[in-house]
């Protein structure tokens, strides 16, 4: 399927996992030993994840992430390098390279450039953020791109 939109990369993603979890189930995690797994999950070895962590469906945690405490991923692919602080909730996202999701924000429905720093408490819904920005204040406003 062609997935050069976020939305489409999402729905592939969501394909590949149920592939996936079709052919070679053992790559997928099923428990973190701290948190909860739902549905289908496939982290990287080096991926750490904090405690208290509700993780799934369909997430996709790339190499050396770090997951804080209490945090929420849903539908969502966090690329290599990736930073979300403690009690962050993100759905139907994807996140750059090397960002960081402050504390206590919430994003659904967004596309983070690679090195992209979403400051703690933002709210972002359907908001695009360009690399190598510096989220400061919340997007109420549905379809934003941040330049």
């Amino acid at each position: 399927m062609d997935i050069g939109q976020p939305k489409d990369y999402l729905t592939g993603t969501t394909l590949y996992l149920e592939s996936v979890h079709r052919a070679s189930p053992h790559e997928l995690v099923h428990d973190n030993k701290t948190g909860e797994i739902k549905g289908n999950v496939l982290q990287d070895p080096s991926a750490k994840v904090g405690a208290h962590c509700q993780i799934g469906p369909d997430v996709i945690i790339g190499p050396g992430c770090v997951i804080g405490k209490g945090v929420r991923l849903v539908r969502t692919t966090l690329m290599e390098g990736t930073v979300v602080k403690d009690g962050a909730f993100i759905k139907d996202s994807i996140i750059g390279w090397q960002s960081t999701i402050g504390e206590w924000a919430r994003l659904e429905g967004c596309s983070i450039g690679m090195d992209v720093q979403v400051a703690r408490e933002i709210i972002l819904n359907e908001t695009i953020v360009l690399p190598h920005k510096g989220v400061a204040s919340s997007q109420l406003t549905a379809g934003t791109i941040i330049m």
